[in-house]
Parts: C-alpha cells; sequence; structure tokens
C-alpha cells in the first residue's frame, strides 16, 4: 500500500515538473525487415502452366467468318463501310 501511495505521489510530481508518462516510457526503434516478404494473392512472376493437349484458338472474323483477323480489322468491313458513307 505504500509503495502504491509513493509511485502515485511520483507520477504526481513529475507532472508538476512537466514530465509526462510518455516521455518516462523508452524509445523503441522500429526496423525493416532482413528478407522479402510475403504478400497474399498469386505472385507477380508465377506463370501459368499450359497443358500440351491444348489447341491454342484461331482468331475468327464476327463479321466476314474468315480465319486470321478480327472484326475490327476486317478488310471487308472497311470496304463495306465506306461504301455505305458514300451513298
Amino acid at each position: 500500500m505504500i509503495k502504491r501511495l509513493e509511485k502515485k505521489t511520483n507520477v504526481f510530481e513529475n507532472f508538476l515538473r512537466g514530465i509526462s508518462q510518455v516521455d518516462m516510457i523508452p524509445q523503441l526503434s522500429v526496423r525493416d525487415p532482413f528478407g522479402p516478404i510475403t504478400t497474399k494473392g498469386r505472385p507477380k512472376n508465377a506463370s501459368r502452366l499450359t497443358s500440351c493437349l491444348v489447341v491454342p484458338k484461331k482468331r475468327t472474323c464476327s463479321y466476314c467468318q474468315r480465319l486470321g483477323h478480327y472484326a475490327t480489322s476486317c478488310s471487308k468491313r472497311k470496304v463495306d463501310e465506306s461504301l455505305q458513307e458514300k451513298q
């Protein structure tokens, strides 16, 4: 009981002197980790394994139904659109 009372009076005396309890706590320094940190999610350098049985899809145009290009680069579509603009 007496020790507790002495502790309270010391805290009060320090308060009157302008020293707070925060100033009395020893300062801790936090350093950066030594090695790389693992993050959540899929790693950026990971590559997906493709099966040797899967054949890649060939490009087909939705306008002329030919292989090798898409509708945005279709020569037939461009010709048809230019003819419609002239009319």
